[in-house]
């Protein structure tokens, strides 16, 4: 852990690069993140395990691929990148990927840092939907 800890020391984090995150264990997260340049504004990440790790919800997105799982992770606590099968079908509370081509492209995905996770409950930020690609 100190190895990695001076590695990222000032570096985001892309969580579930190469995997999901709640593969590692919780505390490998939180000493990433006590080290990480940006936690709580632009590191980003995705599970789709977040049914069995709601603990979760503040470091990353519940993956969901309709808007019952949607409204289902959300009741526990999560923020939620929804794959639609078409740019017209975005819920009450959601946003089109900034990033995607559907939305013009109006940023990329390391500028914005939308996707990830809830900060706490005062956190009124919009879910994500992006049409699958």
């Amino acid at each position: 852990p100190a190895v990695v800890r001076a590695l990222i020391a000032g570096r985001r984090v892309r969580r579930g690069s190469y995997g999901d995150p709640a593969a590692a264990p919780a505390w490998v997260w939180e000493m990433l993140d006590s080290r990480a340049e940006s936690f709580t504004r632009k590191d980003t990440g995705y599970t789709h395990q977040w049914r069995s790790f709601p603990g979760l919800s503040g470091r990353v997105m519940a993956s969901v691929h309709n808007r019952a799982e949607a409204a289902e992770a959300q009741a526990l606590g999560f923020r939620t990148f929804r794959v639609t099968s078409d740019a017209d079908d975005i819920a009450p509370g959601e946003i089109l990927c900034p990033a995607s081509k559907e939305a013009g492209f109006k940023t990329t995905c390391a500028k914005c840092g939308l996707c990830n996770g809830k900060r706490g409950a005062e956190d009124s930020r919009k879910n994500i939907a992006i049409p699958a690609h």
